[in-house]
């Protein structure tokens, strides 16, 4: 089960940068050792009283050890509950409290049956069972980084010469490890989002942004479309899933946001302007993203290769004016999120070591459709492979698979169909992966088998709402009848 910190919790961990130098010295003062305590005397708020307390911790070691480490524990509540204020953060699903991997699971709708089939079945059929059709996906931990930061004695001497300086000392810690995680955390999703939209996992629909009025109803009208249950073009496993308004939250982008006023945006999407604002969130264009720092957050020994965006790949991104998914769409969950340190005797310094552990991915199962105001629909080609099939037998399996080529951010996943029937028998299909089959011929129901053909086709819908299709002739002639 994860846990995300209350908000509370939240903004008392942000107060502790805001504290004055006496009152946090006092508050550690008050969880150090008895020794220390009966020795040393709380601030009273003066200079003088705070240079005393610090010469007391960095003149004896048995003080300064227990005083670096409760230091580094304030800083880190800091950094741990700042985790849940990145850019992303109202996707988080909290810390993971044990194990290293979570499975969602998502089962299908129940078919329907007919009445009137019920005479030509026997009895028992009553009793047979009808297997419910469960879809997982697993994710695990996938990104592992860790963050260094050393402290001189020095500036820990230096930091009760002022009335701010403890807590700067502490804001020191916490700002180069809590930016760095906050903006990598911001990057790698960035990263995944980028590559889910060129390799067409996420559908895009095209938009012409010419006419501004219409570009913001076919806004509204896509994001009634979401929470409809008639379609399944917009999760990328294909399942109907349907998102009420409600619950789809809106990536914009910066230039384009800068261009509407929240009043418009939030008609869009069917809201008043204070909540759709918490339903909001601003990205950057994909070209601004440093790419550079995302290839040091890959692991190469795991397999995690980073690839690189074209030209193409960018502008069609940068063409990207919202993208509307569910609150569910990110998998984001942190897995060990903890700061350690270490005395460096050679250096008189204090290492603090922050360690970010993540769960980083998108649920197949939830929707997700991007608007952009490029047509990449030109170019798309649709191959069935084998070109011709040829069955000689009832219920032989023969593999069927096709392959979509062509335009940035195409949705590659096909939708398989069969028509132009002649002949008497039953054409079944079923499937393996993402575009590919099995495909069958039964036996009638009814009337004797007779041979012909039929046409198995396949088909793409495109940014541009029309449909690409391919279609192969299927000869038919079972000698096993």
């Amino acid at each position: 089960m994860a846990t995300i910190p209350k908000k509370e919790t939240i903004e008392a961990a942000n107060a502790m940068r805001n504290e004055t130098s006496t009152h946090l010295a006092n508050a550690i003062r008050d969880k150090m050792p008895a020794e220390f305590r009966n020795d040393v005397s709380r601030c009273d708020g003066t200079l003088e009283g705070l240079r005393g307390f610090g010469d007391a911790v960095t003149s004896y070691d048995a003080y300064y050890t227990p005083f670096m480490k409760l230091l580094g524990r304030i800083a880190f509540v800091v950094v741990k509950n700042a985790l849940f204020e990145n850019p992303f953060a109202i996707f988080k699903k909290g810390i993971l409290e044990y194990g290293e991997s979570i499975e969602e699971i998502f089962i299908q709708m129940a078919e329907p049956h007919q009445y009137d089939k019920l005479d030509d079945l026997p009895e028992w059929h009553m009793l047979k069972e009808e297997s419910t059709e469960i879809e997982t996906a697993f994710y695990r931990i996938n990104y592992q980084v860790y963050y260094k930061k050393s402290i001189r004695k020095r500036e820990v001497k230096m930091a009760f010469l002022s009335e701010n300086g403890v807590a700067d000392l502490i804001d020191r810690i916490v700002q180069t490890m809590y930016q760095a995680a906050t903006l990598d955390n911001y990057l790698i999703v960035m990263y995944m989002l980028g590559r889910k939209l060129v390799e067409g996992k996420m559908r895009s629909v095209y938009v012409d942004d010419a006419n501004m009025d219409k570009f913001m109803g076919y806004i509204r009208g896509l994001s009634n479309d979401l929470s409809l249950p008639a379609g399944s073009n917009y999760t990328e496993s294909g399942v109907i899933n349907p998102t009420p308004i409600s619950k789809q939250v809106v990536l914009i982008s910066s230039w384009f946001e800068g261009t509407l006023d929240a009043e418009s945006l939030a008609y869009a999407f069917h809201d008043d302007k204070v909540n759709f604002l918490q339903r909001k969130l601003v990205i950057n264009k994909f070209s601004d993203i440093d790419f550079n720092r995302v290839k040091k957050l890959l692991s190469t020994k795991k397999g995690q290769t980073f690839k690189e965006f074209t030209k193409e790949e960018l502008d069609f991104l940068d063409s990207i004016k919202v993208i509307d998914v569910s609150e569910d769409y990110f998998m984001l969950y942190t897995a060990e999120y903890e700061m350690t340190d270490f005395f460096n005797g050679e250096k008189l310094g204090w290492n603090y070591w922050l360690h970010d552990w993540e769960i980083i991915a998108t649920s197949p199962f939830e929707t997700a459709v991007a608007i952009t105001s490029i047509d990449n629909s030109q170019g798309v080609n649709i191959t069935i492979n084998p070109t011709s099939v040829a069955i000689s037998e009832l219920n032989k399996v023969t593999p069927v698979t096709v392959t979509v080529s062509g335009g940035v951010g195409i949705t590659k996943k096909a939708d398989f169909f069969i028509n132009s029937i002649t002949g008497n028998y039953i054409p079944v299909w079923e499937e393996v992966s993402d575009n590919v089959i099995n495909l069958r011929v039964l036996k009638p129901e009814s009337g004797e088998y007779q041979a012909g053909t039929f046409n198995l086709g396949a088909t793409v819908t495109l940014p541009n709402g029309t449909k690409k299709t391919s279609q192969i002739v299927v000869n038919v002639n079972a000698t096993n009848v």
